[in-house]
């Protein structure tokens, strides 16, 4: 594929040199074979001069254009990533909760203190994890970089695989001790995997997480799956709770994947077992004659499946217990008086410090009326108006029909400090913005921020432009539903599409009648993840067919 570059100043100049040579001769008749000094001198200068603008056009015409379409068709702006870290608690006895939007303080490689917010809330205890193994190839292997209670510890366990017969599908195994009276709810974990571990990755995000039963065993009832939460922290949902998407719709962390935060579990889901099923003999051999004393304590075990995962050992650097991601977000609250700032103001805050929108939380008007975006749809000629363009946002005032306009308007952004804010190192965060400490709590962030951008990249705009503009969530063909079937469902490796007719009260209506292959192999609880795949497969796809036809999904497995 063609790609346009702009020319270079050596370029320029040899088309000025030949350009010249040719019109001399054909209005002149003159030739020559040496070019004067000065007009060399000349031709250069223009040349750099006109590199530079072929440059600077190339720059800034592209990215000035997408975003005059995306805006006149009314597509989110490009706005602000917010930089992301992971914060690990410690907390020796008690408990304490940290609710979403906690503001911490971290500070730069050259001093500056930044805000960053909890992504979730988030529960602290005095919770362990003492066990942490890899299930892979019929073989069970203690995660090495996994630090465990010093008991565990003293005991010196095998790091080498021993065998289990643990099913075919490759799993990480959890164990934590919970105090007495309490439990796993909002507690939060953090997977920090090897670079590369893109399967794992994908892994995590999606596939089913399952605290084992009483008895040890897997059951329909401790299955849980993650949920994509404010800037994409996992939130483990049980399958009998409602799916929401009416969070906050920011962009994914560069940590959230990796991040995971447990739901309240209910009284009659608190299972606490010994050791799981099929797992004594590998415990025994992996930790000698202490295993007895080590595992005689009931503790909440949990078991993630993890498909095409064969390398968990190795991809799996690090499992740490209460944390949870915070990201470089500010509410900025502005009072706009339009006779004294105008209608037209920057994105910052009250300092003059440059901030970046991350997204728009609400513009009241003097009236009480909520202002809405240029591109959303209104009956009322009168309603108040506003949109973003170079960092600023401009608004048009309501104008009632009978009455006076709005003086002035409340805007309420979220902000970031977009790419400045990656500076902020591991360990620099040790204190709250405003929030008071339990006795004894200690607080940190594992990790650097990263992730965090002054605006959307030109070219992630231009592939979320091209997306949204080739409507690619439809279905049209037989193709697309087979395609939106696969993406929806990795597992899936067959789908067999039969067009039929139905009669209906209605009358006849077309039907595809949508048939799913799933192995048995790759589902913790068969029956449950089954019923739970077609009920939300046919709810995604009836979401996206066209208007006249409708979808019947069935899952079988082999």
């Amino acid at each position: 594929m063609y790609s346009w570059r702009p020319p270079r100043a050596v370029e320029i100049d040899r088309k000025m040199r030949e350009d010249f040579a040719r019109r001399l001769k054909e209005g002149y008749g003159i030739t020559s074979d040496t070019t004067d000094p000065i007009l060399a001198v000349l031709f250069r200068t223009f040349a750099v001069q006109i590199e530079d603008i072929y440059k600077e056009a190339g720059e800034t015409i592209p990215p000035a254009v997408l975003d005059e379409l995306i805006a006149g068709l009314g597509m989110p702006e490009r706005r602000s990533r917010p930089a992301q870290l992971v914060v690990k608690f410690s907390l020796p006895s008690g408990e304490d909760l940290f609710e979403a939007g906690t503001e911490l303080i971290g500070e730069t490689s050259s001093g500056e203190r930044l805000v960053f917010a909890l992504d979730s809330d988030v529960q602290i205890s005095a919770a362990k994890l003492v066990f942490a193994g890899s299930y892979t190839s019929g073989q069970l292997r203690l995660l090495s970089g996994v630090e465990m209670p010093e008991e565990f510890e003293k005991s010196k366990p095998s790091l080498d695989p021993t065998p289990a017969a643990l099913g075919p599908m490759p799993a990480v195994f959890l164990a934590i001790d919970v105090p007495e009276d309490s439990y796993l709810d909002r507690h939060g974990l953090y997977f920090e995997l090897a670079p590369g571990s893109r399967a794992l990755l994908r892994a995590l995000r999606r596939e089913f997480w399952c605290v084992l039963d009483n008895a040890g065993a897997v059951s329909s009832s401790g299955l849980l799956r993650p949920r994509a939460g404010r800037c994409g922290i996992r939130e483990l949902r049980s399958l009998s709770e409602t799916r929401s998407d009416a969070g906050e719709s920011l962009a994914e962390g560069f940590y959230s994947s990796r991040t995971f935060i447990f739901p309240a579990f209910s009284p009659e889901r608190r299972f606490l077992s010994v050791i799981p099923q099929q797992m004594e003999e590998p415990i025994q051999r992996i930790f000698g004659k202490t295993a007895d004393s080590l595992f005689r304590k009931q503790r909440a075990w949990i078991k993630i499946g993890l498909p095409e995962c064969h390398n968990l050992n190795e991809e799996i650097i690090r499992i740490a217990l209460h944390c949870v991601t915070a990201s470089n977000l500010e509410v900025l609250n502005q009072t706009l008086y339009f006779k004294r700032t105008g209608t037209s103001v920057p994105v910052s805050s009250e300092a003059g410090t440059a901030k970046h929108l991350v997204q728009p939380i609400a513009v009241i008007g003097e009236s009480g009326t909520t202002y809405l975006t240029e591109s959303q749809p209104s009956s009322d000629p009168s309603v108040g108006r506003y949109h973003f363009r170079n960092g600023r946002i401009e608004i048009s005032p309501a104008q009632p029909a009978q009455g006076v306009a709005d003086e002035y308007a409340t805007v309420r952004l979220l902000v970031s400090n977009g790419s400045r804010a990656n500076s902020v190192g591991a360990g620099s965060i040790k204190t709250f913005l405003s929030r008071g400490a339990s006795p004894g709590l200690s607080v940190t962030n594992l990790t650097a921020a990263a992730g965090g951008t002054d605006g959307e990249p030109s070219r992630d705009a231009r592939e979320r432009f091209a997306e949204l503009l080739l409507c690619r969530e439809r279905v049209v063909t037989q193709s697309d539903l087979e395609v939106v079937v696969k993406a929806f469902e990795p597992k899936v490796s067959q789908v067999r599409i039969r067009p039929t007719l139905e009669r209906t009260p209605q009358g006849l209506r077309r039907i595809h009648r949508v048939t799913v292959v799933v192995s048995k192999d790759l589902l913790l609880d068969v029956d449950e993840q089954s019923r739970v795949l077609q009920q939300e497969l046919e709810r995604h796809l009836k979401d996206r067919v066209l208007l006249d036809l409708d979808v019947r999904v069935a899952v079988e497995w082999t």
